[in-house]
This record gives structure tokens, sequence and C-alpha cells, in this order.
């Protein structure tokens, strides 16, 4: 008997000794994929920030300014929560070589415009899945910071949603007056109204917390009544 329990006790170590390796296995490997996927992560991020310091300044914020704003936009919208790979690269990679494409290669107006902001998000989907892959992530990630890049996905997507409201604070946060130069009230109302419905309640609650002049703040009140459906002379900056 005591023999055999002298057996037990040694298969039970065993067992145990056996375990207590597969775990540290398990861990190592966890570490290591850790590890492994922040130096992937910044080395995407040393490529993509290359190329935008490339690109000529053109508007309040340079490429490289303005992706770095969409990123930190990202990190206040989840407080408490890191960024997945995807959209933290998405953030990143937002406007890359945004005039790569001339706006002058497509005729003037509207749909003029509509087919070159098409143009310039593909390329910029298929540049930044093109960095990520050379990085050696997987194409699974890399076709979703591509969508990500084109919105190509759905704004049901919680991370696209968070990108685009990340992308509009930015807007609203920085160069709105220089950008309001030579635009009419009209133009500038009709701006917001479509910036107001492409956020999330969250997002738009974050808008309201942003100083703006006199002038932008007038209109942008005007655009969120449009958008509401009600008269600016509503009480309109409440979001519910």
């Amino acid at each position: 008997m005591d023999t055999w329990r002298s057996g037990e006790h040694r298969l039970t170590i065993i067992f145990a000794s056996a375990a207590c390796a597969a775990s540290a296995a398990w861990l190592g490997y966890c570490y290591g994929r850790r590890q492994d996927s922040r130096q992937k992560r910044s080395r995407a991020v040393q490529l993509i920030d290359a190329i935008h310091l490339r690109q000529e300044r053109r508007n309040a914020l340079s490429e490289f300014e303005y992706c770095q704003q969409v990123s930190e936009w990202v990190r206040k919208l989840l407080p408490g929560a890191e960024p997945s790979d995807a959209l933290f690269l998405g953030a990143r990679a937002q406007h890359l070589e945004r005039y790569a494409i001339p706006r002058t290669s497509y005729p003037e107006g509207r749909e003029g415009y509509l087919k070159w902001r098409a143009a310039v998000k593909k390329r910029q989907g298929q540049c930044v899945r093109q960095v990520l892959i050379g990085c050696g992530f997987d194409v699974f990630l890399a076709e979703r910071v591509q969508k990500l890049i084109s919105k190509d996905l759905s704004m049901k997507d919680p991370e696209m949603q968070i990108l685009e409201d990340a992308a509009c604070l930015t807007f609203l946060s920085h160069g709105l007056d220089d950008f309001g130069k030579g635009k009419d009230d009209p133009k500038m109302i009709d701006i917001f109204m479509k910036t107001w419905k492409k956020m999330s309640r969250s997002g738009q609650a974050r808008a309201l917390e942003l100083d703006y002049s006199p002038r932008m703040l007038g209109l942008i009140v005007q655009g969120i009544a449009i958008a509401e459906g009600r008269s600016s002379d509503d009480t309109v900056l409440e979001v519910p």
C-alpha cells in the first residue's frame, strides 16, 4: 500500500510538473507573441510616419500632425482601453499620401471630387496593406486596416465608427477658422450638418466640449439643428 501511495505521489508530482511546464511554455509563447506584435507595430509606425513626413503641408495640420491627432482622439474615445493593432494603425495611417493623386486629375465639382476621394482612399488602403504585410503582419490584419482606411466598413462596425469620430473631432478642433475663410455661412452649415451626422452620440458629446470662435459656434449650432431636424432656436446642444 505504501509503495502504491508512493508511486501515486510521484505520478502526481510528474503531472504537476508537466502542467507547470506547459503553462510556462504557453505564457512564454504569449509573451513572445506580444513582443513580436509590438516590434511589428513599432516598425509599421516608423514606415508610415516616414511616408507622412515626406508630404508637403497643405492644411493647418501637416499629414503627420493630422494622423497624430486622430490617434490621440482614438485613445480619448477608448478611456482605460488599448486600441487594437488594426484601429491603432488605421488611425496612424489616416490621410496617407492624400495628394499623391492630384485633385486636378479629376473634373471640377462634387462628382469629380467624390471620384477623386474614392481613388485616394483606395490607393491609401492598398499602400498601408503593403506596408503592414512587409512588416510581418498577417493578411487578415492588413486587410482589416485597409478597409478601415478605405472606409469600406459599415459604421455599425465599432472600430470604424471610433475612427470616424476621431477624424471628425480632429477636423473640429484644429484650424476651423482658417478652413472657413472663403466659404459662406450656408456652405459651412452644410459641412457641420454632415459632420454631425457622421458621428456617434459619444463623439458628438466630445464635440460639444470643444472651444469654437463665435462665428463657428453659431454655424455649428445651425448645422446641428438641421441634422437633428430642429430649429436653431431650440436647445440643440444637448446630446442624449
